[in-house]
């Protein structure tokens, strides 16, 4: 059962990372991957707590601002139940007069997976899309180490039906990003 539920998730990850690392090899860029501890506010009250981890590769640079293919996995655990996301999407990274102060807003859209553990029958787990909103900041500590702090907005569709009963959650995640290869 838990091997038919993390084999898509598995393959999803590999297909959103392995995008955004093979956008980032096409301009010479090394990629940025982000992990850190998150805490998912459901629209319910409850706050599940996890860990979220991000790959950024860089695609275009102007003057400015950069674009970057970006994707990202977060699981979520709550009392009874798990809440699992997997998505990519586009960042958009901002230039600061401080080097150090690395700000980005980005957009991410994908596939969420709500499991219960304290019920039993076909309702106890589902599957949606989820459409991600957020930005956040990642301050330099070194050359190639930032700490980061972010927050997404995702909203998830369960029932594609009763479209009305969107999930508006808010994700805070913190911890650190760092230049991958090269």
């Amino acid at each position: 059962m838990a091997f038919r539920i993390l084999s898509p998730v598995i393959a999803a990850t590999v297909l959103v990372f392995g995008s955004a690392a093979s956008a980032s090899a096409q301009i010479g860029s090394e990629p940025l991957l982000g992990a850190g501890i998150s805490f998912l506010d459901k629209n319910a009250g409850a706050t599940g707590t996890g860990f979220a981890v991000d790959l950024a590769g860089k695609v275009k640079t102007f003057d400015k601002i950069s674009l970057a293919v970006v994707g990202d996995v977060g699981l979520n655990f709550f009392d009874f139940e798990t809440v699992t996301m997997v998505q990519a999407g586009v960042r958009v990274n901002f230039t600061t007069p401080n080097a150090k102060v690395k700000p980005f807003a980005q957009g991410l859209a994908g596939w969420a997976h709500f499991n219960a553990s304290d019920c039993k029958g076909s309702h106890c787990q589902s599957n949606g899309f989820v459409l991600t909103p957020g930005g956040g900041l990642d301050y330099a500590l070194s050359k190639k180490t930032n700490l980061r702090v972010q927050l997404d907005l995702p909203a998830v569709v369960f029932d594609v039906v009763a479209i009305d009963e969107l999930d508006h959650d808010a994700r805070f995640w913190f911890g650190i990003s760092f230049r991958v290869g090269g």
